[in-house]
Parts: C-alpha cells; structure tokens; sequence
C-alpha cells in the first residue's frame, strides 16, 4: 500500500478519532504503585519461574497474578523473560503478557514488539496489542499509531484488529465509521471481519443481526454487502436460526447473487 493512499485515510482516521476518542472508555487496569510492586530482577526471576510450570491452566494463572503486579519499573524484567523463551514459547503465555502490558504502557509494548526477529511472534503480538489497545478506551491513541507505521507489513496486520478493538470498546457506530473508510480506502476484508466479531463479543447475535440489516445490503455496495454476508456467517454458528430469519428477510423481494451460497452454509450449521 502506497504512503500517500496511508496518509489520506490517516486524515480521515485522525479527525475521527478525535471526536470519537474523547469519549470516556472502559474503566483503566488499576497496577500497584512502584513501591508495592517487585523489583524487574524480581519479576523476571518470578516470570521464568512460572513460564516453567508444564500444564498450561495453572501456569496462566500464575502468570496473571504476576501480570497484575507490573508496573513501569518491572515491565522490562517481565518482558526479558517471556522473550527469552523463544524456542519453546506458547502463544498463550505471550497473549497474557502482552494484554497486560498494553494497559500499562502501549506505546513502549508495540515499539518492543516491532523490533522482534520472529515474524509469528511478531504478528501474533501487534494482533493482540492493537486491538487491546483501542479495546481499552483509547482509541485514538492506538489510531494515531497505527498511521505512524512505515512498513506495509505491520499496517496491514494492524487495521483488523484496530476496527475489532474500536468495536470490542463499546464504540459500535464508531467502529463502523472506521471500518468503511477504510474499505473505501482501499476495500479491505478484514476491517469488517474485526467490525463484525468485535459487535459479536459486545453485543451478541440479534444485535449483530440487526447491524447488518440497518446497512441495507440489497441497496448498499459491495462494503454493506461484506458485513452481511459475514454477519450470517459467524451468527449462524451461535444461532443458525437467527440467521436464517435474517437471510428470509434478505431474500424476500427476490434472488440475491450476493447471498449465493450462504443458504447451504446456515442450514448445514443448523442441522
């Protein structure tokens, strides 16, 4: 993707973002303070320990009790020993990490995350932060980051996630703003695929259904038709009812080409 094609929908995000990202967020993760906290030998030795534990459910939590006690002063430690175990690293281990880390210090969890040599660790990573990240209220921080990204690479991994977490925030119409300016930018799938699972978590099924009908697909374009085809999709594996009401409701003024093959998939699931 070109830098001027970025820079043009970083002006639309940026304006959004202003005026969205003003609006008050989840509550913030409470850490305790410097003097409550372990020191960063402390926490890497406490860190490496746990990472040892074989079973993955009683290591995790472990490692959350250890998450809960970061703080600026021992995030180094936590972060030298969960990177040192690159040959035998867990993705799981790496996600709790990271989740808590972006509620303390984003900016510096993303910089550490760009300069990893591993290019899995490394899109597993600004999968999780981005959409933690405006998932917790910031939002316009995490889009002010995200159109700061040089490399094609890390933007296109990033911008899923970004709408995913917009919407996970409770944010929906703003997350739907942001998607379609970036579809219209340069027609990506996977901003509504994060736009429809991030109103799924959020909101659950009738209201997702409800989304996708209010985007009127028969009329809309191809962006109106993506969400509703992938709104039927996910839906349909929670409630193959629910969605085939709603693809009744698609179809009931006649044959819709968009729709091929969407039937056969929701009456498979519900069977």
């Amino acid at each position: 993707m070109g830098r001027g094609l970025i820079g043009l929908t970083g002006v639309a995000l940026l304006l959004l973002g202003f005026f969205l990202g003003r609006s008050q967020g989840p509550t913030p993760i409470e850490f305790p303070a410097a003097d409550q906290a372990r020191s960063s030998v402390e926490m890497e030795r406490a860190v490496e320990e746990a990472l040892l534990a074989p079973q993955a459910f009683p290591r995790a939590r472990r490692l959350i009790r250890l998450f809960e006690g970061l703080s600026p002063e021992n995030v180094e430690g936590a972060a030298r020993a969960v990177t040192s175990r690159a040959a035998r690293w867990d993705p799981v281990d790496l996600q709790l990490f990271l989740t808590a880390w972006v509620h303390l210090d984003p900016l510096a969890a993303v910089l550490e995350v760009q300069s990893w040599p591993v290019q899995s660790r490394r899109e597993i990573g600004m999968n999780t932060l981005i959409r933690e990240w405006a998932a917790s209220g910031r939002k316009l921080e995490a889009v002010n980051f995200v159109q700061t990204l040089q490399d094609p690479q890390l933007y296109n991994l990033a911008v899923g996630p970004l709408v995913r977490g917009w919407a996970l925030s409770g944010d929906v119409d703003g997350a739907l703003d942001v998607a379609r300016r970036l579809w219209d930018a340069e027609e990506r799938r996977d901003v509504v695929d994060g736009f429809v699972r991030g109103v799924l978590h959020v909101s659950g099924p009738a209201e997702t259904l409800e989304i996708a009908k209010q985007v009127a697909p028969r009329t809309g374009g191809d962006f109106e038709k993506r969400i509703a085809r992938v709104t039927l999709n996910l839906v349909a594996r929670e409630d193959p009812a629910a969605a085939a009401r709603t693809y009744s409701e698609f179809v009931a003024e006649g044959p819709a080409e968009w729709l091929d093959g969407m039937l056969e998939g929701i009456a498979a699931l519900w069977r």
